[in-house]
């Protein structure tokens, strides 16, 4: 479990931030919290680090517009294509929470100037407003506050150095059976499209997933022990043997995120946030329960990409209710934006997971980086791992649906946990049943 260390960096952030330091929230609105972050020694063997980065928590949320320009005033590039500045400081991601979804965005290489209408694009189709920022995580440690013209809009700073992460790999672990309840969504809907028209992100992955009520989250899941993830992987076999991402001495190729249907930014611990992106993420999951973006792709070898979600506290998930109270069931959609890579098509996979997660709730830097810190350490006997969608069957872009078996028990004995056959639909055409409805998480387009 991480520990955290809040502390004075320096004699010169004190004088930087006024007066004392306290970890306590600030109180003055022009002297934000100043948090320095450790990890415990048992970590300190993984190969696999992270850029130092800083995390900016904001107290209120700051449109996107007032965000780029006080950091660019403040000496932040906004993308990896704006070259060099003091430090090297550039966006890794802003993070956006508007009309009860939870998403964020990664520049990437995008060209500055197009960052706002990009992601405000992506998100007004999902959230049905433009995104307002909440944190942004800059690479490098900024010792002072770069948004001198939002000063009193910022609650903490918090500053995390290069450190081992998390195990990551699955391929790697061993994981018992993943049938001992159900713990795994009853319904998943995956639909991958083509979408010309979004400009910088023309590659939309949304997925759909449900549980049947509240006691198979209560459970599933050790309460603020393990995380779930929704794994969406493409593949490039032809790229088989060519390094290893986030490896310090196998590293992927230039271009290797763009090798696939769809591209993206890859994990802050390659050093590589100028290959391939922009990229968005959006979800209606609950705040509390911390979805993020599965970015940390570190250990995956270069001839396949993530695109996947994750939920790092699960048992937060409730039934998912309109504003007047109806709930219905507890299905939540996750939506990833993408760039477009060099081929119309590629092989994917989905899995669904349990896996573990080291993240303190009390840090801003997990909450912003939960990717970071979830994972399936060697010596964890929890993890589960189920592959509904394999590699060799369908291509991207797709769209499946599949839907638990209950005709067994998996309590019981020879109690079985499977999904019947994923079901493939052209473009166009409604999930059967649902047409009548006009509910479009069932259309595949």
């Amino acid at each position: 479990m991480k520990s955290r260390l809040l502390t004075a960096l320096t004699a010169t952030l004190l004088i930087l931030y006024g007066g004392s330091f306290s970890p306590a929230r600030a109180v003055a609105a022009s002297v934000p919290t100043l948090h320095a972050k450790t990890l415990s020694a048992s970590k300190a063997s993984s190969p696999y680090t992270s850029e130092a980065h800083t995390v900016i928590k904001l107290k209120k949320p700051v449109s996107v517009t007032q965000v780029l320009a006080s950091l660019r005033r403040g000496n932040i590039a906004r993308s990896a294509s704006e070259g060099q500045v003091p430090g090297n400081h550039r966006i890794i991601e802003l993070r956006h929470h508007v009309n009860g979804h939870t998403g964020g965005f990664y520049p990437g290489n995008l060209s500055p100037g197009k960052i706002a209408s990009t992601y405000s694009t992506a998100i007004r189709k999902q959230a049905g407003a433009d995104p307002s920022i909440t944190a942004i995580t800059i690479s490098g440690k900024v010792s002072n506050n770069p948004l001198t013209e939002l000063a009193g809009d910022v609650d903490e700073i918090t500053i995390s150095p290069s450190t081992p992460k998390a195990p990551k790999v699955l391929g790697s672990r061993n994981f018992n059976s993943p049938y001992d309840h159900y713990w795994q969504p009853w319904e998943g809907i995956v639909k991958m499209t083509n979408n010309p028209s979004a400009g910088g992100i023309p590659r939309s992955i949304n997925y759909y997933f449900g549980w049947r009520n509240q006691n198979d989250i209560d459970d599933g899941w050790i309460p603020s022990q393990e995380s779930f993830e929704f794994d969406v992987k493409l593949y490039n076999e032809a790229y088989a043997g060519e390094g290893t991402r986030g490896s310090p001495s196998d590293p992927c190729p230039s271009g290797a995120n763009s090798w696939y249907w769809a591209s993206r930014t890859t994990d802050s611990g390659g050093h590589r946030l100028s290959d391939g992106g922009p990229l968005a993420w959006d979800t209606d999951l609950p705040e509390a329960s911390w979805p993020y973006f599965d970015y940390a792709d570190y250990e995956d070898g270069c001839q396949v990409i993530d695109f996947t979600g994750g939920v790092v506290y699960p048992t937060y998930v409730q039934p998912d209710c309109d504003n007047n109270g109806n709930c219905t069931d507890m299905r939540y959609h996750f939506y990833v934006g993408a760039g477009a890579g060099t081929q119309s098509s590629s092989p994917y996979s989905i899995a669904m997971q349990k896996l573990a997660n080291t993240c303190d709730p009390t840090n801003p830097v997990d909450s912003a980086d939960p990717s970071a810190c979830t994972g399936v350490p060697a010596n964890y006997q929890n993890a589960r791992s189920h592959t509904v969608v394999p590699e060799s069957s369908p291509t991207a872009p797709d769209c499946a649906a599949f839907y638990l078996d209950f005709s067994k028990d998996p309590m019981a004995p020879g109690g079985t946990q499977m999904y019947d056959p994923v079901e493939h639909f052209a473009p166009g055409t409604w999930l059967p049943g649902w047409q009548s409805s006009g509910d479009a998480r069932y259309l595949c387009a």
